[in-house]
């Protein structure tokens, strides 16, 4: 992707999901001419038990840039990850959880650099 040169649009996006399987999920795919700067990732451990959760990004798509690997919650708590984060087109960021009850709120910035 070029760098943007023209003008273009800035929007503050949030995805939420409730997780209801304990395999990988894709949360969040960047679209070509965007790039997704992520504000904050809420993790929410509904049941009593711990549990752990896996944070990490597909570059392009494909392989995996593990961000989080394998940490704990405990149980009936919740995870906030508030590091900034930059993705680009066809990046994919991905959760997995040995929770099948867990909540997810990712709250992001959206650039649109499309004509």
């Amino acid at each position: 992707m070029a760098i943007p040169s023209g003008s273009g649009s800035e929007i503050l996006k949030r995805v939420q999901s409730n997780g209801n399987s304990n395999t990988q999920v894709n949360i969040l795919t960047v679209d070509t001419l965007h790039i997704v700067t992520v504000l904050s990732i809420v993790i929410c451990n509904i049941p009593a038990t711990n549990h752990t959760f896996d944070i990490l990004v597909s570059p392009g798509g494909s392989g995996a840039c593990f961000l989080m690997p394998t940490t704990s919650i405990s149980g009936a708590s919740s995870f906030v990850w508030n590091d900034r984060l930059v993705m680009t087109a066809a990046d994919i960021l991905k959760i997995s959880s040995t929770s099948t009850d867990f909540e997810l709120y990712v709250s992001y910035i959206d650039q649109n650099w499309e004509n």
